[in-house]
């Protein structure tokens, strides 16, 4: 897990911003926090530099988030990628979350290139999230509101101006999205 926090658990992460960059070769790699079960994450700002790593699991500000976690009101205007894949603007992959007034910039960038088709089942690359998956064990719902991304999307799998993969495993947990844009452009590579 690395990030400027490598797990929360029921936090409340507000007002604090990133300028660097993150370099790793394993997976769960968020400019913010790497690894978020509950709590908020609010007015979080991840600004130049780089968010990159090797493996998979990659975000803006969240690379893994379960458990009914919110993320409001952060910006990402940093180049967020994945030799690997699952890699999101603002989140990596997501289980239970609500993102809202959450934005990614044009001077971001969120890419993959991933070769091995064999094991892209659940990797995507998305301007807001990257993968989607409901589970009832880890979330209640999924909802993306009033989410912009300016960014443009390279990928070779499940690319998408918000999110580039929604798995519904799970029926009983709803996945909404509503009041959101997407202004970049995608480049399949």
């Amino acid at each position: 897990f690395v990030g400027f926090f490598g797990y929360a658990k029921n936090a409340t992460i507000k007002n604090v911003t990133f300028a660097g960059n993150v370099n790793a070769k394993g997976q769960f790699v968020g400019g913010i926090v790497a690894h978020v079960n509950g709590g908020k994450i609010e007015n979080a700002k991840v600004t130049a530099g780089q968010i990159y790593s090797e493996s998979n699991h990659v975000g803006g500000i969240v690379a893994r988030v379960c458990a009914d976690t919110e993320i409001t009101g952060c910006v990402v205007e940093s180049q967020v990628s994945s030799k690997t894949g699952i890699v999101g603007g603002i989140a990596g992959r997501v289980y239970g979350v609500t993102i809202k007034n959450s934005l990614v910039s044009s001077k971001g960038a969120v890419t993959s290139h991933f070769m091995n088709s064999a094991a892209t089942s659940n990797f995507g690359v998305g301007g807001i999230v990257g993968t989607i998956e409901t589970a009832s064990a880890y979330g209640k719902k999924i909802t993306i509101d009033g989410c912009a991304n300016y960014a443009s999307i390279a990928g070779n799998f499940y690319c998408g101006g918000l999110m580039g993969l929604v798995q519904t495993k799970d029926a009983s947990v709803p996945v909404e999205v509503k009041n959101s844009l997407f202004f970049g452009g995608i480049k399949a590579v």
